[in-house]
């Protein structure tokens, strides 16, 4: 469920002051209304959480949540030494009024008004007054510390839009169908005013001199409008982005299917004879070795070189490419990587969620790139086609029924070089897909599991297809968690992923084999009772449904859901890549352990004469298992190898989840100083360059070589192998060293997810984080090791290159003269 957030924005610039997020158990479904007391604010989440919160800092002050059932609370009224939470109960058709001190956040005994009519909508404000409109159409009104509500008859079927206490004479109220009503007060009894049109009342001009408009839009767009004019506007649909991917760009003459090498249409050029063509490709190639040369020449003075970068062309290292990011307000954005700008935006409408970002063709030679989006509205589930460079919507797949899974193939139409994608049908649905994907069906299988929170997970093959071109499934297996247990977190991993070595040499030469399972899944699960709390991590084969490994972890957990330490972002989080596992979560200390853990062993009993009679499994002791006492984030790292033995691996070639053992696992914990809510891993072309895994932690992005992340980190004195291994001695902290915080000094808020790309160099790795805020930057693990530096001096290179011409000239004519004169000798 997502969290309610409240917001404190600068009117005049539309900068973000500060964000203060409400956990979901907080909040019901009902109405959110901010309020001003003093100098902070009071707000009602989801029509059951009333929270002071300091204006200055955005902390909540105290918290007041409603235990009654059945009764919700929509608005409050703010007096100098209490907040009268205001709400109803529907059952009783009564008006709820609960008074609570301003300093503490105590309530005091509530107040009910009984309602001869039912209240329909919400309950408006203004002053001491709450205003709201029954099912009759009629308006009612009642002012705090009156004894009953009184009735005011408007004409027309609307809502309440809007309560205007800016008329001198009272109060104007107005309904969404264009009806209003005044109100004049005398004491607490408001005159009764009947049949008002729209036009009779207006506010004066001498009292209204600005009129703030803060306009949201479905997507996810805020505005500012003030007396009618726009005063600022900014996107906030990317901070409810979901998914996300990379588009590299491409080349100069790479691009079009209309124009060939020579950036002109083809029909043109096949109209030239031989001669016409010869020399136009003379020429060209000519201008783009003159380009050339300016650029490197640019270069070399350390000028900045001119560059549209309204062309969307790669650069010479492979940074530069197109973040498409799918939001829950469904919308694909589409960033420059290099600027940040906006590229283009594609909104598909009111209610739909884009769920996934998947790139099907990368930019080749007379091919654009094509991205599906997978777009759910309701039980409807649509693939949007899209030309990734421009935003074009090329076709539109639609699944009425809803499709529970979309799996990306490693197979590609052979004429348009697409992939395929397969959802109960193919995209692209030709023939040529159907028969590529026919080939491989028999060995096709498809997992499908609950959501967070569920505790089941079903595997599938898939069957041929239907005249219709329908694939169908047949259940192979079902797995259900142990009692007690819920889905809490499930592994995320970069595709496609490179594996530079299929073994890990040690110190002695000898190798361990990588498990190098394709099938292979991680997930978390959290066991959660009154009292303890209990988490547990899963290495999975989808294709047998059969369990490789588990882990208990007594004690741990989430962080805490109390108001003063709040946290949306979960804490367990779970990253997979090769064949190596990392995950996080919370320890909550020794006390939330739990029941002990028992162990059983196994006592031999002899007869009086010594002989052993019978071997039987006795209980012998009650044995707790340690849970480390300080409280705080803990991270796991996993290896999974083919055999526990050096130099052992699997028969076959081939790997296959039918016929392989069970691998072997080594594992290490290690404690953070800080929570983390992503978890990411920098890429690189080759996989060669050593991998950094990348912390979502509260301020930014952190880095952590997978050297000091590596369950294989000497526990004692180093040998001589551990050395020659250039393994680390154990530490149990990591320490956040300020240099490699990815974020350097800014300040990223609410990271959700962290994706990484290739560049074209293999030391370098472009990463995005998401959540709140968005970061794009580049990562090094091992250093610049394939590039030369800033620093690096070419005018002393040419200088030097230049002066070894010179002396091999000037030597050369010096050795010829010499041998001449001992040949005359």
């Amino acid at each position: 469920m997502k969290p309610f957030f409240t917001r404190l924005w600068d009117g005049a610039t539309g900068h973000l002051i500060w964000e203060n997020a409400y956990a979901p158990s907080t909040a019901g479904a009902g109405r959110s209304s901010v309020v001003t007391h003093g100098e902070d604010f009071v707000t009602v989440s989801g029509g059951k959480a009333v929270t002071r919160i300091n204006r200055r800092t955005g902390k909540p002050v105290w918290r007041w949540v409603v235990k009654a059932s059945g009764v919700t609370c929509e608005t409050v009224v703010s007096t100098s030494d209490r907040i009268f939470a205001a709400g109803f109960e529907r059952q009783s058709s009564s008006l709820i009024i609960t008074p609570i001190d301003v300093a503490t956040g105590e309530a005091h005994e509530q107040r009910s008004v009984v309602l001869t009519q039912q209240i329909s909508g919400s309950i408006y404000t203004s002053g001491k007054s709450l205003f709201w409109l029954d099912t009759t159409g009629a308006i009612w009104t009642y002012s705090i510390g009156g004894s009953a509500a009184e009735k005011v008859a408007v004409k027309g079927d609307g809502n309440i839009l809007s309560i205007d206490d800016s008329v001198s004479t009272g109060f104007r109220v107005t309904l969404t169908d264009g009806s209003s009503a005044q109100l004049k007060l005398n004491g607490i009894d408001p005159q009764i005013v009947q049949n008002i049109s729209p036009d009779m009342v207006s506010p004066q001009k001498s009292f209204v001199e600005n009129i703030f408009k803060l306009v949201v839009a479905s997507d996810g767009a805020v505005q500012m409008v003030v007396n009618d004019k726009l005063k600022w506007s900014r996107d906030e649909s990317l901070a409810y982005a979901t998914s996300s991917a990379f588009v590299d760009l491409p080349e100069r003459h790479g691009l079009s299917e209309d124009h060939d090498e020579l950036d002109e249409n083809i029909s043109q050029t096949e109209s030239l004879n031989p001669v016409s063509r010869f020399i136009r490709r003379v020429l060209s190639q000519s201008r783009n070795f003159s380009r050339s040369i300016s650029v490197r020449l640019q270069s070399l003075l350390r000028t900045k070189p001119i560059n549209d970068e309204s062309l969307l062309i790669r650069d010479s290292i492979g940074v530069r490419k197109l973040a498409l990011i799918g939001t829950s307000t469904g919308k694909v954005i589409a960033l420059d990587t290099k600027s940040g700008k906006n590229v283009w935006n594609r909104h598909f409408g009111l209610g739909s969620i884009v769920s996934e970002v998947l790139l099907v063709r990368q930019s080749v030679v007379k091919f654009p790139p094509i991205a599906v989006v997978v777009v759910i509205k309701g039980t409807s589930t649509t693939a949007v086609i899209i030309n990734a460079l421009t935003g074009a919507i090329l076709e539109e797949v639609k699944q009425s029924d809803g499709v529970s899974k979309v799996m990306q193939t490693n197979l590609e139409e052979p004429s348009s070089r697409l992939g395929i994608l397969a959802f109960v049908t193919l995209y692209p649905n030709s023939s040529e897909a159907h028969q590529s994907f026919q080939n491989i069906l028999e060995n096709v299988y498809v997992h499908v599991a609950d959501p967070l929170g569920g505790n089941k997970i079903r595997g599938y093959s898939l069957q041929a297809p239907h005249a219709d071109g329908f694939y169908g499934s047949k259940v192979v297996w079902s797995f259900q968690l142990p009692e007690g247990e819920k889905f809490a977190a499930f592994a995320t991993r970069e595709t496609p992923e490179t594996v530079a070595s299929l073994g890990r040499v040690l110190g002695n030469r000898q190798v361990l084999y990588k498990y190098l399972n394709p099938n292979m899944i991680a997930f978390a699960t959290l066991k959660v009772t009154s009292e303890s709390s209990s988490l547990f991590l899963y290495l999975f084969d989808t294709v047998t449904g059969s369990i490789l490994y588990r882990a208990g972890h007594p004690a741990g957990g989430d962080l805490s859901t109390s108001f003063d330490k709040i946290s949306h972002r979960s804490a367990i989080q779970v990253l997979q890549c090769e064949n190596w596992v990392v995950y996080t979560y919370f320890n909550h200390g020794p006390e939330a352990a739990g029941e002990e853990l028992m162990v059983t062993s196994t006592e031999d009993e002899s007869d009086k004469d010594g002989r052993r009679s019978r071997r039987r499994r006795k209980e012998t002791a009650k044995e707790r298992v340690p849970v480390p006492d300080p409280k705080g984030l803990e991270v796991v790292v996993l290896e999974v190898y083919e055999d526990a033995k050096p130099d052992k691996r699997m028969e076959s070639n081939t790997f296959s989840s039918l016929v392989a053992k069970k691998p072997n696992v080594i594992s290490q914990a290690y404690t953070l100083g800080q929570t983390s809510s992503a978890l990411g891993v920098t890429t690189t072309i080759q996989g060669i360059t050593t991998r950094e895994v990348l912390f979502g932690l509260p301020s930014g992005v952190y880095g952590v070589s997978r050297r000091f992340l590596d369950p294989r980190r000497t526990l004692g004195i180093p040998t001589s192998d551990d050395k020659e291994e250039q393994l680390f001695p154990y530490k149990a902290g990591l320490d956040v060293m300020p240099r490699e915080v990815a974020s350097y000094n800014l300040e990223v808020l609410g990271t959700e997810r962290i994706r990484s790309t290739p560049s074209s160099l293999e030391s370098t790795s472009l990463i995005l984080s998401y959540g709140l805020d968005l970061f794009c930057t580049r990562r090094m693990p091992s250093k610049t090791f394939d590039l030369l530096s800033e620093t690096f001096s070419y005018s002393s290179l040419i200088a030097t290159m230049i002066a070894l011409s010179i002396g091999i000239v000037v030597a050369r004519s010096f050795v010829a003269r010499k041998k001449l004169e001992e040949a005359w000798k």
